[in-house]
């Protein structure tokens, strides 16, 4: 049906009855608008339902708004690739719409305060629904759990259920390969975006992820009985939850699980990590971009192991309640821990709500936290201690603007600052790092944090000088990478090789 069967089908423009249906034809004979204004329409025209799913509506208008939708988000992906914690109170504005209409789309439930709540949503799979239908209604659930993700914020109630009852719904139907291809990139994009742990990745590297995905996911595995191989997983279609690793959980007797391997893309991926280190370019073995760079491959080694061997906790964690400070940023940290004469750096008070020997799970209480992502290292002193210890922040959640969770893994008890020197770099380059000593257990060998991208075109001696009550000047090279991501580098170190 054309837009202007539409239009005379109903009545016309100018005779609408006023209603949410009738406003939602009207607006979709306007011509589109900015992308954060398209939304914000079409918020409100979903939200106008009154508990009536927007399923419910003739599919041609589903299918217009939905183009419409589509082209708002396409347009404002690269801004939600770009969000940083905290999140403003705009972007979040702009995060709760998307959030709100792919959940309408998805699962076909009003936007009622209390459905989101999980208080009044019954309907998850209303009524036999016509491929497209179901398919448009997957990609939406996709959009909904890759914005969270972006935002390190919760997913809807009922959301993975929905996703899952989805993609069964479509297995059902009669699908050409393309489609079927198309159908299994979108389902399994999103199943493993959740099992690489997406709170432990920057906005800027989910989307990374999710083009690799978008290229790559089709390569899982479909198993016929359980296995507890280290690449397998499971889930429970009737459950709102991800899958789980069956190296971590077996499925519970009497579960009608799926169960599936990652093996095969973790393999695929270990080759595209090989050829990157060996000088091939992303353009040429089909990568985005972004994987060329140390950070990239940094990602790449973090998804060969959340999907070829999924870590199991190490320490339990027990319950705290007790202040510390913290102080985010290599260059802050570099500048607080100076021997001679400490500069003043901007501090906040968190709250610590578990701690395990080798971290800490904590919560913002007051101050300004200014950016702070995941992978950034930290300054963590807690209210009974004098000294700093240094950590890396492994995961954030953000489930509103003034909430902020961050968990920390701590790197060392004491730092050194220092002074990196590249030699042969324009000028030579003096750039500060931290010296993290030996340290029984924590740190065995010592290492340096690094500012990333900082050694992508150094060579293979650099100079570190540290200043304490005499200069001292140390030629190094990097023994082993122990973490690469979009904030800091982390390398063992080892003496240079004398010159002959």
């Amino acid at each position: 049906m054309s837009d202007s069967a539409v239009d005379e089908q109903h009545g016309g423009i100018n005779t609408f009855p006023e209603g949410p249906v009738e406003a939602i034809l009207l607006w979709l004979t306007a011509p589109p608008t900015s992308p954060s204004e398209e939304l914000a329409l079409l918020h409100d025209h979903v939200r106008a339902q009154r508990g009536a799913p927007i399923a419910i509506l003739p599919e041609e208008i589903q299918h217009r708004a939905f183009k419409r939708l589509r082209r708002a988000f396409d347009e404002l992906l690269p801004v939600l690739t770009e969000i940083s914690l905290p999140i403003s109170r705009k972007t979040r504005q702009m995060v709760r719409r998307i959030l709100d209409i792919t959940a309408a789309f998805g699962c076909g439930d009003s936007l009622d305060s209390e459905e989101r709540n999980g208080k009044a949503s019954s309907s998850i799979h209303p009524a036999p629904l016509a491929l497209v239908s179901l398919q448009r209604r997957l990609q939406a659930l996709h959009w909904h759990l890759l914005v969270s993700n972006l935002a390190a914020t919760p997913a809807a109630l009922g959301i993975w259920r929905c996703l899952h009852k989805m993609h069964e719904a479509i297995l059902a139907e009669q699908l050409d390969e393309s489609a079927a291809a198309h159908v299994k990139s979108t389902y399994y994009s999103a199943v493993l975006l959740a099992c690489a742990q997406p709170a432990s990745f920057t906005a800027a590297e989910v989307g990374f992820v999710t083009a690799y995905l978008d290229r790559y996911a089709n390569e899982i595995e479909p198993l016929d009985s359980p296995t507890n191989g280290p690449a397998a997983f499971w889930i429970d279609r009737n459950q709102d939850c991800p899958a789980i690793a069956c190296s971590r959980k077996s499925a519970p007797q009497g579960t009608n699980a799926h169960y599936f391997s990652s093996s095969k893309l973790v393999a695929l991926t270990k080759q595209k990590l090989a050829e990157l280190d060996a000088g091939t370019s992303p353009e040429q073995i089909a990568l985005p971009e972004y994987a060329g760079s140390r950070a990239g491959r940094g990602v790449l080694r973090r998804l060969i192991a959340y999907w070829g061997e999924p870590a199991k906790r190490r320490f339990p964690r027990r319950r705290q309640s007790y202040r510390a400070v913290l102080c985010p940023g290599l260059p802050n940290l570099c500048r607080l821990l100076q021997p001679q004469s400490p500069s003043a750096a901007d501090v906040s008070t968190w709250m610590i709500i578990n701690e395990s020997p080798d971290g800490y799970a904590a919560m913002h209480v007051s101050g300004e936290t200014g950016p702070i992502g995941v992978g950034d290292v930290v300054a963590m002193r807690t209210e009974s201690s004098d000294h700093w210890q240094i950590c890396i922040v492994r995961w954030a959640v953000s489930e509103n603007q003034e909430h902020l969770e961050i968990g920390l893994q701590i790197l060392s008890t004491r730092a050194v600052p220092a002074i990196l020197a590249l030699p042969g770099t324009s000028g030579r380059k003096k750039v500060p790092v931290l010296l993290l000593p030996q340290v029984r257990v924590l740190c065995p060998i010592e290492r340096i944090v690094v500012p990333a991208h900082m050694l992508d075109d150094a060579p293979g001696k650099i100079v570190l000088v540290i200043e304490k009550d005499n200069i001292e000047i140390r030629e190094i090279t990097g023994a082993e990478i122990h973490e690469q991501n979009s904030f800091v580098e982390v390398l063992s170190i080892e003496p240079a090789p004398l010159s002959v």
